[in-house]
């Protein structure tokens, strides 16, 4: 792609030693091009676009007249930041947090033409239960195990399993995907947590459970009443 050899690249490449960090601010770059088509840094020539990525910050995606979703600007100026230590951990890590919010533009998409009760997780009062499940989630493993010594101070780390659809309907499905997800965005939000999802193929989800040691939340869900 000619984008990886502008200016900006070549300095991500020229000014540190390369590694997966390195590719996650290149990265950045080119989603920052592809979501505002502007360069975050500007320059008459490549002199001046060095030294803008140098000295200055790009400009807020909100600014350049592109409705872009707040989670996507949050990923690319995390990729986008010169302090190495504070972009992603791992393209792995970054291609995470985009699948997530594919999945979430997805389920908004669905939603529309949702039926009221479906649309209802995502008011206050709904979005509220989403919040104290998935406190729970978190909580009940931590208080199951505070009489077991601590081997070990590590990151903790949980694997959401696929929820279950009770129901034959459709729609029930949207659903229950849309508290999974939900559950998932937030526990992701908390960084003392390492959060694993595992897709529907149980050869996976052997895996992300051993991965996750021994914490894992899964559900089911079926719609009751009209």
């Amino acid at each position: 792609m000619a984008v990886l050899d502008t200016p900006v690249v070549l300095l991500a490449r020229a000014t540190s030693p390369v590694d997966h960090r390195t590719d996650i601010w290149s990265l950045g770059v080119v989603l920052y091009e592809m979501v505002t088509g502007y360069t975050p840094f500007a320059g008459d020539t490549p002199k001046d676009v060095i030294n803008a990525a140098l000295t200055s910050e790009p400009a807020p995606i909100a600014r350049q007249g592109t409705k872009v979703p707040v989670d996507l600007q949050e990923i690319i100026s995390r990729a986008l930041q010169k302090d190495r230590e504070e972009r992603y951990g791992g393209m792995h890590e970054m291609l995470e947090a985009l699948r997530i919010l594919h999945r979430k533009l997805e389920f908004s998409a669905e939603l529309q033409h949702a039926p009221f009760w479906l649309r209802w997780i995502r008011t206050p009062r709904g979005s509220i239960l989403v919040l104290l499940v998935a406190a729970l989630v978190v909580s009940l493993p931590l208080f199951w195990n505070r009489s077991k010594p601590q081997e070990t101070i590590g990151k903790s780390s949980i694997a959401v399993l696929p929820f279950e659809n009770l129901s034959e309907e459709k729609s029930n499905a949207y659903f229950v995907d849309g508290i999974q997800d939900e559950i998932l965005a937030r526990l992701s939000k908390i960084t003392a947590l390492k959060v694993i999802f595992a897709d529907p193929d149980p050869a996976v989800q052997k895996p992300a459970r051993e991965l996750a040691r021994d914490r894992a939340a899964t559900g089911c869900g079926e719609r009751s009443g009209r």
